[in-house]
């Protein structure tokens, strides 16, 4: 099944906020950036934005260690979710998609990040 695209567009303590998800039987990829008066941030029809998350939501372990979120994640649908995510990445995607004006950009990193839920979820069954 291919995984479904969602964009959601929120406010988290009075600042805009969007994400991008692709959702599948894998896991979710997440895309998050949020709007305020940050010194280092891409800017955006006038508002200032900085990349939040770049990452991937699934329902077992990325890494030996990985411990499942305490907070249940309405992203994962009841079932245990491991969370890992990189701002930095988040920030490199969000100065990508400013430069290109092109959402594919988005899309196109939100599907690397899904493919390695794939492998992940792959990897699991031959355990």
């Amino acid at each position: 099944m291919k995984p479904k695209r969602m964009t959601k567009t929120y406010e988290l303590d009075g600042r805009p906020m969007r994400s991008w998800y692709l959702a599948g039987s894998a896991g979710v990829a997440e895309f998050t950036i949020r709007s305020g008066p940050f010194l280092s941030a891409v800017v955006i029809d006038g508002e200032k934005w900085i990349g939040m998350a770049l990452g991937l939501h699934t329902p077992g372990p990325q890494r030996d260690g990985h411990e499942p979120q305490e907070d249940a994640c309405t992203l994962m649908d009841g079932v245990p979710c491991y969370f890992e995510f990189s701002a930095t990445a988040a920030g490199r995607l969000l100065r990508e998609w400013a430069d290109t004006g092109d959402e594919a950009t988005v899309w196109s990193a939100l599907e690397c990040e899904y493919a390695g839920a794939e492998r992940l979820a792959s990897a699991a069954v031959g355990r």
